[in-house]
């Protein structure tokens, strides 16, 4: 029985969604954010902790699930890094937001793929008009990452399985068709360990409090 099927050219042949792709990624929920935890928080802190000291704003965008993550994150960035937070559709934000936005912002694209086009635009142009970026994807070589001075890779495995969607980027990697739950459980926890981490980088949580919230 078929859901949906994915139709964009860059995975190769589209794939079927089937009903047991579903129910998989609904009962590895859990493993998806363990496993996203795990992955993504060492890259977090092996970042320069000064862009984080120093944002005035911070913006997060992208298309879809992912602009559906930041509107859902918002809360855990104003009441954990203490920085106004914008979350913004990429289109909107690309187009017509990034060229005006205030010095030291701080911009966050979201795309598991790496490849949604107006995420990537919305990335460039907000390095063009000056933010520090940072891309949030599952594929470090992607065109959001080419386009970010941070990229955190929050793709998940556990026990040698993709749980989530770059399996169908994966060369020679099983093929899978995508629900998408586990892509935006990954973006919504990867936003999350980030808002915490900013708050502990700017001295609002101690290391104590972070660790309790993680």
């Amino acid at each position: 029985m078929i859901l949906r099927p994915i139709r964009k050219a860059e995975y190769g042949q589209a794939l079927p969604v089937t009903i047991d792709d579903m129910l998989t990624e609904i009962r590895t929920q859990s493993d998806t954010i363990a496993a996203v935890m795990d992955k993504v928080q060492p890259q977090l802190e092996a970042l320069d902790p000064a862009v984080f000291r120093e944002a005035t704003h911070i913006y997060i965008t992208g298309c879809g699930d992912s602009h559906f993550a930041g509107l859902a994150a918002r809360l855990a960035f104003d009441q954990f890094a203490g920085v106004p937070t914008e979350p913004m559709e990429a289109l909107e934000f690309g187009r017509y937001v990034a060229e005006f936005i205030p010095a030291k912002s701080l911009v966050l694209g979201i795309s598991n793929s790496g490849k949604a086009t107006r995420a990537v635009e919305a990335l460039a142009n907000a390095r063009r008009a000056g933010a520090y970026t940072l891309a949030i994807t599952g594929n470090s070589s992607g065109w959001l990452a080419q386009e970010a001075h941070m990229i955190v890779n929050q793709s998940a495995q556990t026990n040698g399985r993709a749980l989530t969607m770059p399996s169908n980027l994966e060369s020679g990697a099983p093929r899978r068709g995508s629900f998408g739950l586990a892509n935006y459980l990954a973006s919504l926890t990867t936003l999350y360990l980030t808002a915490v981490y900013i708050g502990e980088v700017r001295g609002r949580l101690s290391h104590a409090q972070a660790d309790e919230l993680r």
